[in-house]
């Protein structure tokens, strides 16, 4: 009963600030469920793209989704997820590597990269302070190459992890796009939708997905996104952005102190 609750939150999280939901969803299938962390990116890729697509209809509506960053930054992060998934990590060995006569395991190596990317993110979250203006300068047109490289990137290490990047993506569109934190987020939950529904194509096919746990945990994360969408009017910018720092900060030492101990 505890583990499916973990679905709830998930949702809620994704609800209220666009993203996150892997954050939660790995480490729920992982340690909750004993599920392979593998098969955990493919599940969590699948839960995550069809909630934010549920959760991006009220940002939609609310023109809280900026399409010139959706261009910029999506195109190049979705198709750089789909290649990663298809063909980059079906072919890194397990072991990755011998450190000291240590095997690192893939799975182990995908958790720890996982956490590692999490510090960063939640940390640049934290400490910075959030961007005021929702409308974009024009002189951002000479930044756009920037969008692209590191659109590349993070859809690069979205497929490693099983994520659409949203942890990554919220601190570049806010400090590089000079986007509201509110615009950020529903920008961001557009985008994530997108990559982790290529993405999870790009795992397929697939024997190991058991649909009918899937869909179940699925359909309660969306229950808890529509929950979290009603509660994010009434949030401010600077709260949800501190807040999903430390959540963000919070997991990532959880799945260190799991693989390390």
């Amino acid at each position: 009963m505890i583990a499916y609750s973990s679905a709830l939150v998930i949702g809620l999280i994704i609800g209220l600030t666009g993203s996150g939901g892997a954050l939660l969803a790995i480490p729920s299938f992982v340690y909750l469920f004993h599920i392979n962390p593998l098969l955990a990116t493919t599940y969590s890729l699948f839960m995550v793209s069809t909630t934010s697509f549920i959760g991006v209809a009220s940002k939609w509506k609310a023109q809280l989704v900026d399409w010139r960053m959706v261009w910029a930054f999506g195109l190049p992060s979705v198709a750089s997820l789909y290649l990663t998934r298809k063909w980059l990590l079906p072919r890194i060995p397990d072991p990755v590597i011998h450190i000291g006569g240590f095997p690192l395991e893939k799975p182990m190596g995908i958790l720890l990269l996982f956490a590692s990317l999490m510090l960063g993110a939640g940390f640049s979250m934290v400490r910075r302070k959030p961007a005021v203006q929702a409308v974009i300068p024009k002189s951002l047109a000479k930044t756009w190459p920037l969008f692209i490289v590191e659109g590349i990137i993070i859809g690069a290490l979205g497929g490693l992890v099983g994520n659409g990047g949203g942890f990554l993506i919220i601190p570049a569109l806010i400090f590089l796009g000079n986007l509201s934190v509110q615009q950020a987020m529903g920008t961001t939950l557009f985008i994530v939708a997108v990559n982790t529904f290529i993405g999870f194509l790009g795992s397929l096919p697939n024997p190991a997905i058991e649909w009918p746990f899937l869909l179940t945990f699925t359909a309660l994360a969306t229950l808890g996104v529509s929950l979290g969408l009603m509660a994010s009017s009434k949030v401010s910018g600077p709260q949800l952005q501190k807040g999903f720092g430390w959540l963000v900060i919070g997991m990532a030492v959880f799945i260190l102190l799991q693989e390390l101990r």
